[in-house]
């Protein structure tokens, strides 16, 4: 027990010398390399203390899964990737991109697919609501091999 005390004095000590150091201009990590040993350890004991005490217990609300978000989330996505597919094939049907730009966005919208309302994030979902999704992400993924095969005919 005596020697938590002489811990924990060391610690405020040190911070109140990191303080009055800080306060003179004088570089701290610098000093915590530097000089005698007694200065050096008092410092590093105020930088362990100050780390300590930034530091920031979880609580309980961080292991909370917001469900409402994670639902928003996979909608928005499927969205983002229903807008960007609109995007490319209008300036495909107007000839404005090269064929591998067209193919590296149709490859960036396919992962952004796979990746959005995944089996794990449809458990979240009510059965009719996860019907609707992966009804949506299979057309989509149709509009994306559709786009494939007529970008590959040209």
């Amino acid at each position: 027990m005596p020697y938590r005390a002489i811990g924990l004095l060391a610690g405020i000590i040190g911070v109140l010398l990191l303080v009055v150091l800080a306060a003179v201009g004088v570089n701290v990590y610098r000093a915590s390399r530097r000089g005698p040993g007694w200065k050096r350890s008092l410092i590093t004991a105020g930088l362990v203390m100050l780390g300590m005490m930034s530091t920031t217990s979880c609580t309980t609300s961080c292991y909370v899964v917001d469900i409402g978000g994670l639902q928003a989330d996979n909608r928005q996505g499927l969205q983002n990737v229903s807008d960007r597919l609109d995007i490319l094939e209008e300036q495909v049907a107007g000839d404005e991109l090269e064929p591998w730009v067209v193919e590296h966005v149709l490859d960036s919208l396919e992962q952004e697919l796979k990746d959005t309302a995944n089996r794990e994030d449809l458990q979240l979902f009510t059965e009719s609501e996860a019907r609707d999704l992966v009804r949506k992400k299979n057309a989509l993924q149709t509009r994306i091999d559709t786009l494939r095969k007529r970008v590959g005919e040209e």
